[in-house]
């Protein structure tokens, strides 16, 4: 079955509190749209398509810059159903499988979506939603379930009663479903709802409770499903990817003296061998050949180091 996708980036941004779209704040060297794409991209789909604002549209355009994009206008902020209600022009006489992912998720690896999509599949699934069990599920929508990975519903946390609350299996906002119920299901909805809103998370239900075969797949690693929405979670998101970053970038063979003093860039380019010293800064495009040192105290952005280099330490310190 063929596979679609759908990146939904018409929210405001009103927490960021920024002149700028939220989804071109930079992480890592990248915008925050950059990882959902990526991740996107491990599919091989049909199509991309990322919902916009009338406002900030043209600009995320601008920024991505890509071919294989279509890009469809929210004019109202009415909600993620009614954003996802834009594409349906685009699926007339289509089933197919679409992937629905937030553009402030930056965390979700492209493995757990191949993942998701293979239960997905598996399950022969109308609705496969990716959840996680979080420590604290403040803020997220709850995951009510039937039996088994058969999920009831969602409820957002502002619609919750104090019992839900207190559930900790959480909504990552990142979907699977078979577009003709997709499209069937969003026609249903209502904004019976404290915002006003039509919620996405409400075609769960409404499948279910019609069809059944909604599932949940849930993420071991619940730091994944974690989304940007203020100055505070993109910080936190920088820490995590840091450290995947310089994970990785050890298990190749540099030698970090202290890890978490040391901030690297996603595009960033490292040899075996290399030894970076703390409080050290690899930005952009930086390339640090084999054998290299890198000293204390170095900033350095988008530099290249021949092999076998000292860069701020004298021969003897190094």
């Amino acid at each position: 079955m063929e596979i679609y996708a759908i990146i939904l980036a018409a929210g405001r941004s009103t927490r960021m509190r920024s002149q700028y779209t939220k989804i071109l704040h930079t992480l890592m060297g990248k915008p925050l749209i950059f990882f959902p794409l990526r991740v996107v991209r491990a599919l091989d789909p049909q199509q991309i398509y990322i919902v916009v604002n009338p406002d900030q549209g043209p600009e995320i355009e601008a920024q991505v810059n890509s071919d294989d994009i279509t890009y469809v206008v929210q004019e109202q902020a009415l909600g993620t159903g009614h954003a996802v209600m834009q594409v349906e022009s685009y699926f007339e006489g289509k089933d197919a499988d679409v992937l629905v992912i937030p553009g402030d998720a930056p965390l979700v690896r492209a493995n757990t979506v191949v993942e998701l999509y293979q239960f997905h599949r598996k399950s022969d699934a109308y609705i496969t939603v990716l959840t996680a069990e979080l420590p604290d599920p403040t803020g997220y929508g709850r995951i009510i379930r039937a039996e088994g990975s058969l999920v009831a519903k969602i409820v957002e946390e502002r619609d919750a009663s104090d019992t839900e609350r207190q559930i900790r299996e959480v909504n990552s906002g990142i979907y699977f479903f078979r577009s003709s119920v997709l499209f069937e299901a969003l026609h249903h909805l209502k904004p019976l709802n404290a915002q006003r809103e039509y919620y996405l998370t409400d075609v769960l239900e409404i499948v279910q409770q019609k069809y059944g075969r909604v599932h949940a797949f849930k993420v071991e690693d619940w730091k994944e499903i974690l989304g940007v929405n203020t100055r505070q979670q993109l910080a936190q998101a920088r820490a995590i990817l840091q450290d995947r970053i310089n994970e990785y970038w050890m298990n190749q063979g540099v030698t970090l003296v202290d890890p978490g003093s040391v901030y690297i860039e996603w595009d960033v380019e490292l040899a075996q061998d290399v030894v970076l010293y703390p409080f050290v800064a690899l930005l952009g495009k930086t390339k640090i050949g084999e054998g290299a040192i890198i000293g204390p105290n170095q900033t350095l952005i988008d530099a290249v180091i021949p092999p076998h280099s000292i860069v701020g330490l004298n021969q003897k310190e190094a």
